[in-house]
């Protein structure tokens, strides 16, 4: 099966967006809750402390704790996604040059042309696949991500897309 995608923008930073959700959303909720547990035992130690226990400073030291770990995924998170889109905007004009990307799905390879660039992947070499809100997500063992939504391909295609992965990819 060969499909033919012109470059959407607006699509490719959905997808990417998506991605990165995909990445970091589960840590989000833990650390989003962390810093309000931070807090509560910085402010509790300030507390003791200030009530003359040296127990104070264990739980401002555990508060401290939890706060740099907040800060830390924070910006790690934050960085990431910057260069990602940053790299994206580097990487446009590669797409506005060859505005169509060729995906040829085949017995025992994935292939991806763009251009004059080509890669050709065995279906051994991916790890799993992910469908959220209509979009693949196909990952290689590398970690590598392609990705294909159903507003590019269609209806048709992504289920035929989807049923070839599903039985390559387990």
């Amino acid at each position: 099966m060969r499909i033919e995608i012109p470059f959407n923008e607006e699509v490719s930073r959905k997808q990417l967006q998506m991605l990165h959700d995909l990445a970091w959303k589960n840590k989000k909720y833990y650390w989003k809750n962390s810093i309000y547990l931070g807090l509560f035992f910085t402010l509790l130690g300030i507390a003791i402390v200030y009530g003359k226990s040296n127990l104070g400073y264990l739980f401002v030291f555990l508060g401290i704790i939890q706060l740099i770990g907040f800060f830390v995924y924070h910006y790690k998170s934050e960085t990431l996604h910057r260069k990602l889109f940053e790299e994206f905007e580097a990487g446009k004009n590669t797409y506005i040059e060859n505005p169509l990307s060729i995906w040829e799905f085949s017995e025992n390879d994935l292939k991806f042309s763009l251009g004059k660039n080509s890669v050709s992947i065995v279906w051994g070499d991916f790890k799993t696949f992910k469908i959220i809100d209509n979009v693949i997500f196909i990952f290689t063992k590398t970690n590598q991500p392609y990705i294909l939504s159903k507003e590019e391909v269609g209806d048709e295609n992504f289920e035929k897309i989807v049923e070839v992965i599903s039985h390559k990819i387990q």
